[in-house]
């Protein structure tokens, strides 16, 4: 009764409060000053709600956040929370961090609070599933219950033995058991394996069983371990590869391969597996310790009583420099990998130095290495009679030339041009430089490949196998000097008696591994013969090439005197008509030394015994590769033109890339020699003289010369012209001038076939009188100051 007065006393007081008056009231709006003047002044510690209409301490936060979870149950989200309490999520986050810092109770996951209440009706939930089932795999939960796997492991491991009656599996702790579901299992595996007489694979079992896999594994171990189950699993945890093999069929597939092995010495993997057997290999290899001696090959073992008998027949074979064919010693039902591998094996065993570089070649043929060298040295010594006869043919030197192998002589050519440019450019005795700075450029053989490669030093022999070349294309595919062919070297080994009864195969794997290396070799003693030959004609080649730059240079020369003689005559057509004959004479002389070296070097046929035509030169252009023949076509034009300036012009722009050759700077004093021999020579002929009309000839070019200090090229026919020339000149006496046109008119006269027998004595008893007057002439002109 005293509580119930208690109660009645404190609504009274309630009642009063309520009715009685206030003495002073704030309004609204100072209540906000104030409580953000306590909040300016740290006073206070509140927090905004969303709407910001109200304020919240964090004591009422913390306390308003437990109500909430303890409401929902035990498990809420962050962001439920902030809506519910209308507070930002920030504040409602550092909260629920405080709180399960302060309380080991409290969870943070995946931004909900998990309380202790929660986590323990969540294991009972899961218990009453365990029970159920009998086994239950915990990430299987983390979907029903959207928790993370980890985290459900730590907490159920946490409660087992308490909440969950069972126990995880050893070999996998994310699986729950029971004890009464592993009873039941045990049971069911030790009925199941104890009904099998026959293997069996251990997949069948558990699909038809519905076994878990690894519970099958664990518990058939164990039956197996305790002597329960008379058998065993083969073939490891894997389903798919083990089997059970039960012990009664055990000791017949046991005795089988003993009997099969003592009788045969080896043991076929596809016989072991008809027994049932699921990996023969590793049955083998429990069954037989390495000190058995077993080879493991790809489809089947084989014991030392076989390769014992095996090396002794590779050992004598190969110690005797023979060849022996293994394979007729070996089981038929190994395959050919499986020979050759235990050949191999054989082989690398071996210690002694005959089976060093021992070949097996077919299906298991070995060939000592003796007697492989011995072939080889039995096919070298055939090459040297072939590349001599080859280097003779001119087959050598063509096929280094389709290879574009240029660098067979290329120091020997550097060497050559090195001497041609220092001869060019050392000068006389004197002293001076003499040679002419014209940019040369190397000639190229047809068919090379490579733009700098040089064979202008190709010795005659070479020279003659080449055939035409057509500006450096060849005319088809470039094939390789060959020694033999794979299928002559083939029947080559066939006849040797040392490899007599081998078996088909070898000769052609034999004759395939040799034909590469035998016929390098012979196009290095080709080679060798090819360049041996060359340095024989290579100081010929030298001087070839020399004469060719002596002779050009001496023509050039006399062209260039001859222009200056030209020059001297005033008419054009005069001029024309010589200078024509100076190049239709020494000009062609000059492009037919040229053209016939330039041929030869480069493989075109021409004929070297006559004068090449005009036509001979362009098909010889024709056939030149580009950068020689664009040079040359230069040359040809000049020569078949009018001027000799022009000619003389192109001919010192083009010589050197056409053919090597440097011309000489001119030498006013070898040009002083050169016209004192020239009209010595005209005065020796002169005086020997006894044809009237060469007399005339020889006496008006020697007259002209002593004019004009120049020599002149002309043909008889020019003579008029010359004393015509001469008579305009004024340089000789009328007396002089009637002497020359006497003896023009009676040599006229003399050649005229009109004149009777009488004028003809007539004119020859005038002519006996006149031509020795001629030659007094010219006997008597002083040498001007010039000369």
């Amino acid at each position: 009764m005293g509580d119930w007065e208690e109660i009645r006393r404190l609504a009274a007081d309630f009642q009063r409060a309520q009715l009685a008056g206030s003495a002073q009231k704030l309004s609204e709006r100072n209540c906000v000053e104030l409580v953000t003047k306590l909040i300016e002044l740290k006073l206070i510690d509140v927090i905004y709600t969303t709407d910001g209409k109200e304020y919240l301490t964090y004591q009422q936060l913390n306390k308003e956040v437990k109500d909430e979870l303890y409401v929902s149950g035990g498990r809420l989200g962050l962001v439920e929370i902030a809506a519910t309490l209308n507070v930002d999520f920030s504040h409602v986050e550092a909260m629920a961090q405080t709180l399960c810092k302060g309380d080991r109770t409290l969870h943070l996951v995946l931004g909900q609070l998990v309380s202790h209440r929660y986590l323990e009706d969540l294991c009972r939930q899961i218990n009453e599933k365990l029970q159920q089932a009998g086994t239950i795999a915990i990430p299987s939960l983390t979907k029903v219950y959207d928790l993370p796997a980890d985290f459900l492991l730590e907490q159920v491991h946490a409660r087992l033995g308490s909440i969950i009656e069972g126990f995880k599996d050893d070999h996998d702790p994310k699986v729950l058991l029971t004890s009464s579901h592993v009873a039941r299992n045990r049971a069911k595996v030790r009925g199941v394996l104890s009904a099998i007489t026959v293997p069996t694979t251990v997949s069948s079992i558990v699909s038809r069983f519905g076994f878990h896999e690894k519970l099958f594994f664990s518990l058939a171990e164990e039956l197996i371990r305790t002597g329960r189950l008379p058998g065993v699993l083969t073939g490891g945890r894997t389903v798919a590869k083990a089997s059970y093999i039960p012990h009664s069929y055990a000791r017949a597939q046991n005795a089988w391969v003993d009997s099969f092995y003592t009788s045969n010495g080896y043991l076929e993997y596809d016989a072991v597996a008809r027994l049932g057997i699921s990996d023969p290999m590793v049955f083998i290899k429990k069954k037989f310790p390495s000190s058995e001696g077993l080879m493991f090959l790809a489809s089947c073992c084989v014991g030392p009583s076989i390769v014992e008998q095996l090396e002794v027949s590779i050992d004598e074979a190969l110690s005797s420099g023979g060849w022996c064919d293994v394979l007729p010693l070996l089981p038929s039902t190994l395959s050919n990998e499986d020979g050759a591998q235990l050949v191999q094996a054989a082989l690398s065993a071996r210690m002694a130095p005959s089976s060093a570089g021992a070949m097996m070649l077919g299906e298991c043929t070995i060939l000592s290495k003796g007697l492989v060298h011995g072939i080889i040295a039995a096919q070298e010594g055939e090459m040297g009679d072939k590349a001599a006869k080859d280097v003779e043919s001119g087959a050598v030197a063509q096929s280094l030339v389709d290879q574009g192998a240029g660098d067979v002589e290329e120091e020997g050519l550097r060497d050559k041009k090195e001497e041609r440019r220092k001869k060019a450019t050392g000068g006389s005795a004197g002293g001076g430089a003499q040679g002419r700075q014209t940019k040369t450029k190397s000639t190229k053989k047809k068919g090379g490949k490579k733009k700098d490669e040089e064979w202008s030093d190709d010795d005659d022999e070479g020279g003659k196998g080449g055939g035409k070349g057509k500006k450096g294309k060849k005319d088809g595919k470039s094939k390789d000097l060959e020694f033999k062919s794979c299928s002559e070297l083939e029947n080559s080994l066939r006849s040797l008696t040392q490899l007599s009864d081998c078996p088909e195969e070898v000769y052609t794997e034999l004759a395939e591994m040799l034909v590469d290396q035998l016929n390098r070799k012979y196009r290095e003693v080709a080679r060798e013969r090819f360049q041996t030959s060359l340095a024989t004609s290579l100081q010929n080649k030298r001087r070839t090439h020399g004469d060719l730059g002596e002779k050009v240079n001496t023509l050039y020369t006399t062209i260039r005197l001859g222009e200056k003689g030209i020059s001297e005559f005033d008419k054009e057509d005069h001029r024309v008509a010589l200078g024509r004959h100076l190049l239709k004479t020494y000009g062609n002389e000059m492009l037919s030394e040229m053209f016939q070296y330039v041929a030869e070097e480069n493989m075109v046929k021409v004929d070297n015994e006559k004068e090449l035509t005009s036509e001979a030169r362009v098909k010889v252009i024709n056939e030149l590769p580009k950068d020689i023949s664009e040079s040359a076509l230069k040359i040809h034009k000049a020569v078949n033109g009018n001027s000799v300036t022009e000619f003389l012009v192109v001919l010192e722009s083009q010589v050197g890339p056409f053919c090597d050759v440097m011309l000489k700077k001119p030498d006013k004093k070898k040009d002083r020699q050169i016209l004192f021999g020239h009209r010595q020579s005209l005065l020796e002929q002169l005086n020997s003289c006894l044809d009237h009309a060469l007399t005339l000839h020889l006496a008006v070019l020697a007259i002209f010369q002593h004019c004009h200090g120049s020599l002149l090229h002309a043909s008889g026919k020019f003579v008029p012209f010359l004393i015509e020339h001469l008579a305009a000149d004024g340089q000789l006496a009328s007396e002089q001038m009637d002497v020359l046109t006497n003896q023009q008119r009676l040599v006229m006269a003399n050649m005229s076939k009109g004149q009777d027998e009488d004028q003809e004595r007539e004119t020859a008893s005038q002519l006996e009188v006149s031509t020795p007057a001629v030659k007094k002439l010219v006997a008597g002109l002083k040498k001007t100051a010039g000369e």
